[in-house]
């Protein structure tokens, strides 16, 4: 062989062998540095949403729990990145136990260990355990079922819109460590329990018990903060020997708060509940449609109101101050078909023992049809809160009654998949908040996928299809008929 040749030879050699070693040390490196990635979440977020962040908002919700949480899956680790939802909810699982040193993840064979999910089952009240469970376990106090599902935002299509993985475990870590007050939902008056539902996965996201009660038969449970009337379609009972009124009450007495949401579309007046309201907390129902301008509605027929803020001192104003201090421009609330209110006459009186004023109401171009005529134009409450002051232990308390004169405002559409376009869930953290909630999920965000859909009132639209329909074109067509003229003339 040629010296040349046994030059090339080892040189090339020398050089294979350097590329073997080179590729052999970075493959080492990555197993590594994977394995180290996986048992610490050694990542950057680098999603556009920030799926797997975990925000300032949790860290201070959770600084004071030193519980110990253990967030089991149901599915193999090892089988969790073979779906792209499962990693995700997986990956933000790594960040938690990364972030707080009390949080461990487990994996929990629900097939083999039939004791111990037995065990989880009744702790979580007989809810069911499948491969898309995971579960929040504080062993010295309680345990919550969360799903794939539940981490998940779908539109009322059925179409994948957003991740709160987020707000559900910081929501669960909570429920597990913190005594969890009681929400009770009326039932006897035929209201839309269906209809609820969004409302009532927001109270249990805020850490409350959700129980449904006959008010006409079942006594108010203890520790029930919040007693809800979700559209009503029968009346409230005032006679003797049943009367709900006295219930209601002994409640608000104690400390307790109610909420009440209406609705103009296809029911009759229920003057027993509009008589309560107005004689004990200044609030007045007036049964009808309110309708507000173009610039101010969500549709085409004024029924889906833009709701303004209202700019009146007292119990309203401290309501959303924390609302209106934390955004930048005037956050948008959706209001659909709902009825008048109005504060009774010695409910404005600021040093009364029972206060009320206005959270949103309409624009000055306001207008309220009964039985579809119109009858009166203005500036309507679309919704209210009246504060009583109360005293317990000789200690100063307040109760409060929300009233919304729409139950769409707190619709699935508006709460879940329009959380980013409304602060309609904010208004209600805010007044957990003040019902006497300590600690409310409200600042947490839901991680909105890829939306390149538009927000605008039925004006912008108007004034949009103006200008790509009539304006843009007829300025073609001129600059058409000029091109055409100045050729002819050449």
């Amino acid at each position: 062989m040629k010296a040349s040749n046994v030059r090339k030879f080892k040189f090339g050699g020398v050089w294979v062998a350097t590329t073997v070693a080179v590729i052999a040390m970075i493959i080492a490196f990555n197993a590594v540095f994977t394995a180290l990635a996986n048992r610490y979440a050694m990542y950057i977020d680098l999603t556009k949403a920030q799926y797997y962040d975990i925000s300032e908002a949790t860290d201070e919700l959770l600084a004071d729990v030193d519980d110990e949480i253990k967030i089991l899956f149901c599915t193999p680790l090892d089988k969790l990145s073979d779906n792209t939802y499962s990693a995700m909810i997986y990956t933000l699982a790594k960040n938690y136990a990364a972030r707080f040193d009390n949080i461990s993840i487990e994996y929990f064979d629900w097939r083999t260990e039939t004791e111990r999910a037995n065990d989880y089952m009744k702790r979580m009240a007989n809810a069911t355990i499948d491969d898309k469970t995971i579960i929040v376990d504080c062993p010295d106090k309680g345990a919550r079922r969360l799903t794939w599902d539940s981490m998940l935002v779908y539109d009322t299509d059925g179409i994948l819109y957003g991740f709160k993985g987020e707000v559900q475990f910081t929501s669960a870590i909570l429920q597990t460590t913190g005594e969890r007050p009681i929400v009770a939902f009326t039932t006897n008056h035929s209201e839309d329990i269906t209809g609820a539902n969004a409302l009532m996965s927001l109270f249990e996201n805020a850490g409350y018990e959700v129980r449904q009660i006959n008010l006409s038969t079942d006594s108010i449970p203890e520790n029930t903060h919040i007693l809800v009337t979700f559209n009503p379609k029968s009346d409230f009972i005032g006679t003797d020997g049943m009367n709900e009124f006295e219930k209601l009450d002994d409640f608000t007495a104690g400390y307790g708060n109610m909420m009440v949401f209406l609705s103009s579309t296809g029911r009759t007046e229920l003057p027993e509940l509009y008589s309560y309201l107005k004689e004990n907390w200044y609030i007045n129902v007036d049964y009808g449609t309110v309708k507000d301008s173009a610039e101010h509605a969500l549709s085409i027929d004024g029924t889906n109101i833009l709701g303004t803020f209202a700019s009146e001192e007292g119990p309203a104003a401290s309501l959303v101050k924390h609302i209106l201090d934390n955004n930048q421009s005037t956050p948008s609330v959706s209001m659909e078909y709902s009825v008048a209110l109005s504060v009774d006459a010695g409910g404005d009186n600021t040093s009364g023992l029972t206060y009320a004023s206005h959270v949103l109401t309409t624009s000055e171009n306001g207008e309220f049809y009964k039985d579809g005529v119109l009858t009166d134009t203005g500036v309507f409450g679309l919704m209210t809160i009246s504060s009583k002051l109360t005293i317990i232990d000789n200690e100063q308390k307040d109760a409060h009654v929300l009233v919304s004169g729409s139950s769409e405002f707190a619709s699935y559409e508006n709460l879940e998949m329009n959380f980013s376009k409304y602060a309609n869930s904010d208004i209600l953290y805010a007044a957990m908040l003040a019902m006497g909630k300590d600690k409310v999920p409200d600042a947490i965000d839901v991680k909105q996928f890829d939306d390149a859909s538009l927000d605008l009132t039925v004006a912008q639209a108007n004034n949009w299809t103006l200008v790509f329909a009539v304006i843009i074109p007829a300025i073609l067509m001129i600059a058409g008929i000029v091109v055409y003229l100045r050729r002819k003339h050449l």
